[in-house]
């Protein structure tokens, strides 16, 4: 019985550093311009940022089909690396250097984050300090595997900026991409902006004073029976 007993554990043990870990997850920025697609994955070709959880598009990288992408990157980060939050980001500089090419799409995808809680909330800032031209579009949109996804962001105005919020009951491992799309700029033109999607536990204060609120009409209701059993 001891000699099944460890070995069951010995099993368990060796299982559990087998199985991969947060920092293994696999992390990329894509961009897309019709059927035309580059990957940058972190620390590999492509990346000139050495550091995990960071992508920088390396500057020698010319334009991809019609934009110039030299100065564009991607952020990834889970609770315990920055604050509590579950953070996935793109930033950069766009500019069109060909007339004739096809809206760009640009995404970032992270997985492996580990959620213990009961859900989290999801918050998106699409945020643009430099948008040159007249009919340029911009829109973001983040989602959550398993999840959901979130309502789109758009913003076509310089310096204009869209918020959008959703709540997911994802528990376990999951993944995230949040997407920008890009349409309508001019050759020569550029955008400079964000996509940034936090996603975290609401905070204990908040949630407990909503807990205690709904909480209050049964406790009442309780009290009202416990006082018939009495009388």
């Amino acid at each position: 019985m001891i000699r099944k007993f460890l070995l069951t554990a010995a099993l368990a043990v060796t299982a559990a550093l087998a199985a991969p870990s947060a920092s293994q997850a696999a992390f990329t920025l894509t961009f897309q311009v019709g059927a035309n697609t580059l990957v940058v994955t972190d620390n590999g070709v492509g990346d000139s940022n050495p550091l995990a959880g960071k992508i920088d598009v390396n500057p020698l990288t010319p334009a991809f089909f019609g934009y110039d992408l030299s100065e564009y990157g991607a952020r990834t980060s889970s609770p315990g690396t920055l604050g509590d939050e579950y953070v996935l980001s793109q930033r950069g500089q766009i500019t069109k250097t060909d007339n004739s090419a096809a809206p760009l799409k640009v995404t970032v995808f992270s997985d492996g984050f580990v959620q213990t809680g009961f859900g989290l909330t999801v918050a998106n800032r699409l945020a643009n300090t430099l948008l040159q031209g007249t009919g340029v579009t911009t829109t973001g949109q983040t989602t959550v595997t398993p999840g959901g996804v979130s309502p789109l962001a758009t913003v076509s105005t310089n310096g204009g900026s869209d918020n959008t919020f959703f709540n997911t009951t994802t528990v376990g491992t999951f993944s995230m991409s949040n997407e920008f799309n890009i349409s309508g700029l001019n050759k020569g033109k550029s955008y400079v902006g964000s996509l940034t999607t936090a996603a975290f536990v609401p905070t204990p204060a908040p949630a407990g004073l909503i807990l205690a609120a709904l909480g209050l009409p049964a406790f009442g209701l309780l009290r009202r029976k416990f006082r018939k059993v009495i009388a």
